[in-house]
Parts: C-alpha cells; structure tokens; sequence
C-alpha cells in the first residue's frame, strides 16, 4: 500500500525546473502498516439485524506470536513508542496516520465511522482493541482493524504472515447510553487473520 506524498505539486509544467529542490519527483512513502477486514453478518438465530442502534463498536484482536515478538523486540513501534505514535495518530501528526485511514480508506463496503480510541496491551496476553463511532448502517459492511505491522516490518520467522485473532468476548457492539446491543456469536476462517489477506472476517452477532 502506497501513501502519496503530501507536497503541492501543482502547476508541475511551470515549477519543473525545481522538481529536484521541492521533493515533487520523490516516489510515493510505503506504509509499513496494514489493517484486516471485519464484515458484519447475523447469527442464524437472528430473524433482524441485531445492530439496530449501534453507535459505538469496539474490536478486539489478539496479537499470535509473530507480533509478540516483534513488540517485544521493538517497543518503540506501539501505540505509545515514539514510531508508533506517529503510525497510531492522526494524519496531522506528519506520520501514517491510521486513526484517520481506518474511516477513511477506499474500500467498498465500508462502515461510516470514526475511531476515537486505542488501547494496546504487549504482556502475555497481548492484544489490540479499536473504538469506532458508527454513523451508518453496520450490517453487510466493513470496518478496518488496526494499525498492523506489514510482512516486511514484522519478518516472521519462516517468512510466514504476521496474524491476529479476533477476540470474541472483547467485540461488541454499544448504544448510546453504552449498553450493550450485540455480542459476537460466532465468526469466520477461526477468527484469524493477516493485513493484506484482501478477504474479511465475517462476525455473526446476536442481541
């Protein structure tokens, strides 16, 4: 995935002669992050969409071994390093800016959301969750969990892809008084996953 650069390079025909000083002919930055793909459906057991009134939804995913040990060796890439901060933040922030780009990326299907928060935990039990503010229908539609280490930055042993796995207890969906309107009942391919898989997990949730 490619971030283009953010320099102005308008009216390219008459500044030509200083594409070399201004950075205009720089290839686009590469991100070293990712995301996977959450589709939501209904448990069988649903006769209506169990997400009716949902305003809010948090994910959880827990991190598997690869990105265990890419955290554990490189604290400075989490939610609170100094190179995460920048990956975590906002696009302001000069960096990738994935709490904008979650909401914000060109993926059809996507929710109408917002993320309004993170928390990271990198201890036995390390894991991701993601708050997200929904606008819109959620049914049928994707939202985009992460930010996660890209397979050239995590370099898993093997060279196998860096997963996550979906926490069932941890994903659930709130109303506006932060009752909870929906639990995950079950979900897709064991709830694993990878940034750049291109399929979704597929959550099926009962009120």
């Amino acid at each position: 995935m490619l971030r283009p650069m953010r320099i102005a390079c308008a009216a390219a025909f008459v500044l030509a002669p200083m594409l070399a000083l201004t950075g205009c002919g720089d290839p686009p930055v590469e991100d070293t992050h990712g995301f996977v793909k959450i589709q939501f459906a209904r448990a069988q057991s649903e006769a209506e969409s169990p997400y009716s009134g949902t305003t809010q939804v948090e994910i959880q995913m827990t991190y598997e071994a690869c990105y265990q040990e890419f955290y554990a060796a490189n604290a400075n890439w989490g939610l609170e390093g100094e190179d995460g901060e920048l990956v975590f933040g906002s696009l302001e922030a000069g960096g990738e800016g994935w709490m904008d780009r979650l909401c914000e990326e060109d993926v059809g299907g996507r929710a109408d959301c917002e993320v309004v928060g993170y928390q990271q935990l990198l201890d036995d039990s390390s894991r991701l969750t993601v708050t997200y503010n929904i606008t819109g229908p959620l049914e049928s539609r994707l939202l985009l969990f992460g930010p996660l280490p890209n397979s050239e930055l995590a370099e898993c042993d093997g060279g196998f892809a860096p997963r996550v796995r979906l926490e069932v207890g941890g994903t659930r969906g709130l109303n506006s008084d932060g009752d909870t309107v929906w639990t995950v009942s079950t979900v897709s391919d064991s709830g694993v996953a990878a940034p750049g898989d291109g399929g979704a997990l597929t959550i099926n949730a009962a009120r």
